[in-house]
């Protein structure tokens, strides 16, 4: 959502797309943000060239699969679909939502994994023949916090990497919670990722964030990763990238 611009819509050149705009009851133009978004587009394609819009599922609000949520653009954040399921992170709520898209025209939550910070990295990997989330948390321990809620214990211990089994999506088991020396530096900037590298049997983990760095976890026991390696970037305090307002 781009200032009045509700969605770019299908054209046949994409020099020249359509767009959509959002009005009021008295057919005025309304300005559009992030907080209206309550809606996943999903597109598919058999050839990666030729794509079918399958159009909006309604994610948030009330008329949206997860009701309590308000919006659904930080699901769109962070995403990936193995075997039909689509796991989904939900920033806002510290959890990661299954769902059944294998008909995408009727997706299906079929449950969420709770985790101990904000939702919004992760990646899936079946290893033994079965399948694990890893997910890469950060900011805070608790979903109610603000930015200034100093005085709470939660402020600022979300950063960290839980590891569950969601071999069943209905029923996801959470097996390890690796919290990171890491601090809460600003909400907007603030962002970390996830991988999984596996190898002759090796399992290694990669918790990514922007300001704390990169943590290596040898997790072939996904109950109890080990972390090997902390990598962190220096920037030099002459540099136009040093900026200490945005730390809290």
């Amino acid at each position: 959502a781009l200032g009045n611009i509700t969605k770019i819509a299908q054209s046949e050149s994409p020099f020249y797309p359509l767009v959509e705009y959002t009005y009021d009851d008295q057919g005025r133009m309304t300005t559009n943000h992030y907080g209206a978004i309550n809606t996943i587009r999903v597109l598919w394609s058999d050839d990666l060239v030729n794509w079918t819009d399958a159009g909006d599922i309604p994610a948030a609000g009330e008329r949206g699969a997860a009701k309590w949520a308000r919006n659904s653009w930080a699901p769109a954040a962070a995403c990936k679909v193995v075997d039909g399921i689509l796991y989904a992170g939900a920033y806002n709520y510290n959890r990661v939502e299954m769902y059944d898209i294998r008909d995408p025209f009727a997706p299906v939550l079929l449950g969420y994994a709770k985790m101990n910070g904000r939702g919004d990295a992760m990646t899936v990997a079946t290893v033994g023949g079965k399948t694990y989330l890893y997910a890469g948390t950060g900011h805070h321990a608790a979903t109610d916090l603000t930015n200034g809620t100093l005085d709470n214990l939660d402020y600022g211990q979300g950063n960290g990497l839980e590891i569950f089994d969601v071999t069943d999506p209905t029923n996801p088991v959470l097996l390890s919670v690796s919290k990171t020396d890491g601090r809460f530096c600003h909400s907007k900037c603030d962002y970390w990722g996830a991988e999984v590298s596996i190898h002759n049997g090796k399992v290694y983990v990669y918790l990514l964030s922007t300001y704390n760095g990169v943590y290596v976890f040898d997790a072939p026991d996904p109950a109890a990763p080990v972390r090997l390696a902390h990598v962190t970037a220096r920037v030099d305090k002459a540099s136009s990238y040093y900026n200490t307002s945005s730390f809290s």
